[in-house]
């Protein structure tokens, strides 16, 4: 569980290539953990397991004032900037047969296998007294020196 107190302020910024960096680590990790597993079963009596993954779970309370943004994408200067007074993150494994709302929207392919009940890892994020802004990114080196009321000069 990961607890963050409301005396401190967070600032995140998203990008596709840090997420895909943060589950490369997971993926690695898991995989060595395997290796190490299995190399550490000494007796042919002990059967490993190959079907069952390892899962992580996810409680996540961030009590705190919190500015995310949001790029539209890796090309845009576009961004969606999320101000919100705090963000509860959980997350639960769970069939794809027993949540409604992935039967909702399900696609059926032309070869008609679908039948394939997969574990699906469902992720909640409350965020609670939230704005969404439209923002555009500017670089620093366009960036321009600005003054601050009382007289302190600070470059953004």
């Amino acid at each position: 569980m990961l607890r963050i107190p409301p005396t401190v302020s967070i600032s995140y910024v998203h990008t596709h290539r840090y997420f895909n960096a943060l589950l490369d680590f997971w993926q690695h990790f898991i995989e060595l953990q395997n290796i190490v597993m299995r190399n550490n079963i000494s007796s042919p009596n002990i059967r490993m397991n190959n079907d069952v993954r390892s899962r992580i779970k996810l409680i996540c309370e961030i009590e705190c004032p919190c500015v995310i943004v949001l790029p539209l994408n890796q090309l845009s200067n576009q961004v969606l900037l999320c101000e919100t007074a705090n963000i509860r993150i959980n997350n639960r494994f769970q069939l794809s047969s027993l949540i409604p709302k992935f039967q909702d929207f399900e696609i059926t392919n032309a070869f008609d296998d679908d039948d394939h009940d997969c574990c699906i890892d469902w992720m909640s994020v409350v965020c609670t007294e939230t704005s969404l802004y439209e923002g555009v990114r500017v670089s620093n080196t366009k960036a321009g020196v600005r003054e601050i009321p009382g007289g302190i000069i600070k470059t953004s």
